[in-house]
């Protein structure tokens, strides 16, 4: 667990689960860092009625070609999101990885946890291709 000023920092599990009698379990900070990053990924934006800004918009452009301007736009919704919402990481790089044949879309975070100077890399599917 990570302090802050003084402050024990602990954050639940996402999604949310069941452990014992305790609802919900808890994680650790550098757990918590990659669950935030997960959700704040995996949730289209303008779906979260008190912060249409949360998440990514990359959900909008299923139907759109799989090529560099695709790319683009998800790596700087992707970084622009990441630095607005979860502070407790310092970005280093976002590369989004496509393969044309099968419609297949990767975004890999490159980050270091602030409190621990831990580097972390983090990769998520946006499209599984089909």
């Amino acid at each position: 667990m990570a302090t802050i000023a003084g402050t024990l920092v602990r954050g639940f599990k996402y999604p949310f689960q069941k452990v014992g009698r305790d609802l919900p379990a808890s994680a650790t900070d550098e757990t918590s860092i990659t669950d935030s990053l997960i959700q704040l990924i995996s949730t289209p934006k303008r779906t979260r009625v008190m912060r249409p800004s949360f998440g990514v918009s990359a959900y909008d452009w299923v139907f759109e070609p799989n090529n560099n301007l695709l790319a683009e736009n998800i790596r700087s919704d992707v970084a622009t999101v990441v630095g607005r919402y979860e502070p407790r990481v310092l970005l280093r790089s976002v590369d989004v990885i496509r393969d044309e044949d099968t419609g297949r879309v990767d975004v890999v975070i490159n980050y270091v946890i602030r409190s621990t100077r831990q580097e972390r890399q983090i990769i998520l599917p946006l499209y599984s291709g089909s």
